[in-house]
């Protein structure tokens, strides 16, 4: 096998493709990613670590000589990624590959191409839906955040719900004590099904899905595919070279996770035009530029697992709201943290009175206070002190994409929700409240914040062995779990 690469281009889908390759196996071939080259000129590259797996059509390669071989994911992508060249010559024989970028040549060993488990086809599933790229992506990242890490039991804990409701895809998560619903309008919905799966792996998805390309969801009871295609031209559109890389040199991509920057600069989306002088509608719009995505099959096993029936525990009861600009909450909540983190599960609190400023506050016995006051958009209902775990407000808040944040809260041991606003229920984030205790409360006396009377230190103990050893992240303790 031999292939002409241009670097660039190249590195882009070589990096994605690594993703899947498993670095913690003792297995050699699922360290790999392998490369077919056809008589036809394609390039493919094939990655798996068993779970979820990779296929993509390899831009920048052109085939010199066709063939097969195994190639280790991170040796040859390191060589990539280090490499100033941009055209680069790979070269495969046997068991040795060979490098050359310019006067640099370097050897390495292939893995052999029979070791190389088989990834399944998704020729046999079933479309379930389809969607544009970015809107799926923000979908996943918005319904998947109250993914905890995978847990044995309940199994549902580590993952991600996909379900499809009448013209809508629904994501949805939970790991017990908090809860993230987003839905949006699907491009099609041709069954109504549901697809439980692994959050980590849906997760990474979401970074990858930016474009405007079409991801079409496929199911065939056991693994989920996402297969992205180039979206149909607009009628009127003209399907040229030109149009497709307009403004190519001060464009943006945002997928950075996954790609070195082209030369000649990032991906864009770039408006249509409207109208022309006249107030007419222009004849033509720019055909979508070609993305190196397309044609890419990604699958995922499902999880055999029941997720519970989350609609049952959402109450509609409200006894205060809150709106608030949400950059200004996640900054005031980041200084804060320098205090909260230092306590057992990381507890702030919250104080908030109609037509009057927000209070947050953090105490950490023994080592000093944190307070932050904000002026909400607006506050309803009753006055009320509520305690949250700061890293479980924190990714509910990052993961709205509204300016604005509405809050409800229940009552200080009730649900709590977050929305992206008040008339705006895409996305709903539900997390339960702490149970504040003296010492979480910040006191007006300072001494008091430095040197905790002894009924207090022991009250910290009793409060220490409560919490357990569990990671903040895993435990919300001193609350109720709604499942």
């Amino acid at each position: 096998m031999k292939l002409e690469l241009e670097r660039s281009g190249f590195l882009k889908v070589w990096q994605v493709a690594e993703k899947y390759a498993s670095s913690k196996t003792t297995m050699e071939a699922l360290n790999g990613i392998r490369v077919t080259a056809g008589s036809s000129g394609t390039v493919t590259l094939e990655a798996t670590d068993m779970k979820s797996s990779v296929k993509m059509i390899a831009k920048g390669a052109e085939v010199l000589e066709p063939g097969v071989a195994v190639l280790n994911a991170a040796i040859l992508g390191n060589m990539l990624k280090k490499s100033s060249a941009k055209s680069i010559t790979l070269e495969v024989s046997g068991s040795k590959g060979t490098l050359i970028a310019g006067k640099s040549k370097s050897r390495f060993a292939v893995i052999p191409a029979e070791s190389f488990p088989g990834i399944p086809a998704s020729s046999g599933a079933e479309e379930i839906c389809s969607m544009q790229a970015s809107d799926l992506g923000r979908l996943i990242t918005e319904g998947s955040c109250a993914a905890s890490a995978p847990s044995d039991f309940p199994k549902y804990m580590g993952t991600c719900l996909l379900r499809t409701e009448g013209n809508k895809l629904l994501a949805v998560a939970t790991d017990g004590r908090r809860l993230s619903c987003s839905h949006k309008d699907a491009e099609t919905v041709n069954k109504e099904n549901d697809m439980l799966m692994p959050a980590a792996a849906v997760k990474d998805l979401a970074k990858i899905f930016t474009g405007d390309e079409i991801v079409r969801i496929l199911f065939d009871g056991s693994m989920v595919w996402f297969v992205l295609e180039k979206p149909a031209i607009q009628e009127g559109g003209e399907n040229t070279e030109t149009d497709s890389s307009e403004n190519a040199d001060n464009s943006e991509n945002t997928n950075t996770d996954y790609q070195e920057n082209a030369d000649s600069g990032e991906n864009t989306n770039t408006d249509y035009p409207e109208n022309d002088d006249d107030g007419e509608k222009t004849a033509s719009a720019p055909a979508p530029k070609e993305s190196y995505l397309d044609g890419t099959e990604f699958s995922l096993r499902s999880i055999e697992a029941n997720f519970p029936k989350y609609e049952r525990i959402l109450n509609e009861e409200i006894m205060t709201t809150l709106t608030i600009n949400r950059s200004d909450l996640l900054s005031a909540l980041d200084r804060v943290a320098v205090i909260a983190k230092n306590t057992p599960a990381h507890i702030i609190a919250m104080t908030l009175k109609p037509g009057s400023e927000l209070l947050i506050t953090a105490r950490a016995p023994g080592l000093g206070t944190a307070s932050e006051t904000l002026e909400p958009k607006e506050v309803t209902g009753k006055s009320i002190q509520i305690g949250f775990n700061l890293n479980f407000l924190n990714d509910g808040l990052k993961a709205a994409s509204s300016e604005d944040v509405y809050l409800e809260f229940s009552e200080i041991e009730g649900q709590t929700r977050i929305y992206c606003g008040k008339d705006n229920k895409d996305f709903l984030y539900m997390l339960m409240p702490i149970r504040l205790t003296p010492q979480d409360i910040v006191s007006e006396d300072d001494n008091s914040d430095f040197a905790a009377p002894e009924d207090e230190q022991a009250g910290s103990e009793s409060q220490q062995e409560n919490y357990g050893d569990e990671s903040p992240q895993e435990s919300q303790d001193n609350s109720n779990a709604p499942f």
